[in-house]
């Protein structure tokens, strides 16, 4: 730790919690990392009927976290792994270039 205006410089024991919560909370801080870097639709619209932010925050979690998935899949192969940028486009292209009949064949 060190003062700003003497410059001091002091040790101070790190918390075994917090040395903890450091350990721990690699997922979270990659995905909050990942919210920031895009653009999002979300936040930047005003929306009247209130669950329509919700149904976005959920879309953007879900496909932050395939993002998530899918990178930890090419680590464990070993092989490099497409940017998340990357991953955005491929996947607004695979939605865009849907049909209705891809839609009828689906039998969930």
């Amino acid at each position: 730790m060190c003062r700003e205006k003497t410059s001091e410089q002091n040790e101070v024991a790190c918390p075994k919690v917090m040395k903890d919560y450091h350990r721990f909370m690699g997922g979270v801080d990659v995905r909050d990392q990942l919210c920031l870097q895009r653009y999002s639709g979300q936040r930047s619209i005003t929306y009247r009927k209130y669950y329509k932010p919700i149904f976005l925050g959920l879309v953007n979690l879900a496909i932050i976290k395939g993002f998530i998935v899918y990178c930890a899949y090419w680590k464990n192969r070993k092989i490099k792994a497409m940017t998340h940028l990357q991953y955005m486009c491929k996947l607004h292209l695979q939605i865009i270039t849907l049909s209705t009949d891809m839609y009828e064949k689906n039998t969930f």
